[in-house]
Parts: C-alpha cells; sequence; structure tokens
C-alpha cells in the first residue's frame, strides 16, 4: 500500500500489467480530495499553514469502509476506482 498526494493506491500500479489478469489480482485506487481526518494536519499550525475546514475532511472510517466494500465485489468483477468527498468538499466538481 503507498500513500501518494491525496490518493490511497491499493497494492502497486505494476499489477496492471496483462499478465496478472490471469492471476486474478485486483486494483483499487481510492482518491480523497480534499483531505482525511488525520494527524497529517497537525504539523500545519506550528508551520503556519492554514487549517482545512474540519468540516472538510473526510473520516478516515467512511474510506475504510468504502475499501472493505471494494474487497467484497464479486470475483468476477472489479472496482478499479473510488472518488469519497465530504458532502461539503468544494475542491472537487
Amino acid at each position: 500500500m503507498t500513500i501518494g498526494s491525496k490518493e490511497l493506491h491499493i497494492c502497486c500500479k505494476s499489477i496492471l500489467s496483462r499478465p496478472m489478469i490471469s492471476y486474478r489480482i485486483k486494483y483499487l485506487k481510492v482518491r480523497i480530495p480534499g483531505g482525511m481526518r488525520t494527524h497529517f494536519f497537525d504539523r500545519f499550525v506550528e508551520q503556519g499553514i492554514p487549517m482545512p475546514e474540519e468540516r472538510n475532511l473526510q473520516d478516515p472510517a467512511n474510506v475504510a469502509q468504502v475499501i472493505v466494500f471494494a474487497a467484497q465485489v464479486p470475483p468476477e468483477s472489479a472496482l478499479q476506482e473510488v472518488i469519497i468527498t465530504p458532502l461539503t468538499e468544494t475542491s472537487w466538481p
């Protein structure tokens, strides 16, 4: 699992190659525009960076529920990408 800028990649991109399809390896890309309510923002205050509005941060438990749902998709299907935002998020169309 790697964490990139506002994106969480389950597994790694290299598994998208054609030979891996025969092994039934699935890949899920989760986009979280605006960020999540984690300790990532703790350093912002001391660095003088404006804090995002709390109401616009995603609850990590909601993201976890989406990942669990994706893991339970039937074997013959693949949920490949999800964008999850709070209803108050304004930075995403």
